[in-house]
Formats: structure tokens, sequence, C-alpha cells
């Protein structure tokens, strides 16, 4: 009989213990997912006020309506590719400190012309190499980056991003055409 009480007493205490261990696991896969959210935005100064994870589907629907929308399209004029670059222009502006309640709209309008433009560039499945497509291939990864998502450096897709945001500027007539003549 004594022999079942400290049987008993000793499974007592090992379930105890691993209980207790079992909750401080929990905590630290917070902390892991916390430090890896900040080192995924490395560089990035705003603030993360939603997760991708609670993005993530809004986003993906945006895709699907890019997409469809583009393959809709009988004809991709110069005006259509100006427009789309011109969107993400001005709403890399609203957005570039941060995405927050204020300017989530902006963010989305950002990513679907981001999607928009990769659809455009694609000729034969693959994506045609140009100043446009690292444009917008780097306006898709700066809003994950905003939501704290990331698969490259921010500094590094930011550097490029407003690199090419500065060339689009300049662009004449022949450097659209350039970009379209690739495309068809």
């Amino acid at each position: 009989m004594k022999k079942f009480f400290i049987i008993t007493i000793s499974f007592l205490a090992i379930t105890l213990v691993l209980s207790g261990c079992g909750n401080n696991k929990v905590n630290d896969t917070d902390i892991d997912d916390e430090r890896q959210m900040n080192n995924s935005v490395e560089g990035f100064n705003g603030e993360i006020n939603s997760s991708w994870a609670e993005v993530e589907d809004e986003y993906n629907a945006i895709e699907i309506e890019a997409k469809r929308e583009i393959d809709e399209m009988d004809n991709i004029t110069k005006n259509d590719i100006k427009e789309l670059t011109d969107t993400i222009r001005t709403k890399y502006e609203v957005v570039k400190n941060g995405i927050n309640e204020n300017n989530k709209e902006d963010a989305k309008e950002l990513y679907k012309a981001s999607i928009k433009l990769q659809e455009i560039a694609k000729k034969d499945g693959t994506r045609v190499n140009h100043e446009i497509t690292t444009l917008v291939e780097n306006g898709e990864a700066l809003i994950k980056h905003y939501y704290g998502e990331a698969d490259r450096n921010y500094s590094d897709v930011l550097d490029e991003f407003k690199d090419v945001l500065d060339n689009i500027k300049d662009y004449t007539d022949e450097k659209w055409n350039e970009f379209l003549d690739l495309i068809k």
C-alpha cells in the first residue's frame, strides 16, 4: 500500500512538472514567432499593424481578380501600362511608411496594379526581363514587408523599387513601346 501511494504521488509530480514544461513551450513558440517576424522585416522602420496571415486571403482574392481582369483584356496598350505604373507610384507615396487603417485600400490598389503588370509581363508562360517587371515584383514584396512577410531584405527591395520608379518617370514613348514589344 505504501508503494502504491509513493508511485501515485510520483506520477502526479511528474505530470505536474511536464504540464509546466508544456506551458513554457507555448511561450517559447510565441517568442520565436516574434523573433522570426522581426527578422523578416529587417530594415523596415514602420509599424506592422497586421500580420500577413491575417490579410493573406484578402490579398489572394485581389490577385485572382487582377489575373482575371488581365485575361479578359483583348489588347494591352501603352496607356494601360502607364496607368498601372502611375498607380504603383502614387499609391507607394501613401503607404511607404507602413499600412494602417487609413491607407490599407491604397496598399491593395498598389498590390493589384503590381499583379496586373506581372500578368501582362508574361510571355509564353515566363516573365519578360525588364525594369517594369523589377518594379512590380518589388511592389508586391513591399506590401508583404509591410505586413511582416519577407523573402528578401527590405532595404534591397526598397532600393530597387525606388530606382525603377525614378527611371520610369523619364520614360519616353520609345521606352514604353520597348516593353510592349517584349510582351507581344
